[in-house]
């Protein structure tokens, strides 16, 4: 009979816990609307989904129903 012994060491240095995090200042999108932000480590990211509807150069984002119509797109 074997015994196998497996040793994972992991280094936490540097690391910042998923679940902690700072309130970022927001952004707006070209239409108004505000989203929340949060500050993980040195970065800031968007706590939620845009809701915009344009670029920000005005245009129209096109509504994609299916992978099949995005394929014509590109």
């Amino acid at each position: 009979m074997s015994i196998v012994v497996l040793l994972v060491f992991m280094s936490c240095e540097n690391q910042i816990s998923p679940s902690i995090y700072i309130d970022g200042d927001g952004v707006y999108d070209v239409e108004g609307n505000y989203y929340k932000t949060v500050v993980i480590g040195d970065q800031e990211w968007m706590a939620e989904n845009l809701k915009t509807n344009l670029f920000c150069n005005g245009d129209s984002i096109p509504y994609l129903s299916s992978n099949e119509v995005y394929s014509y797109m590109i």
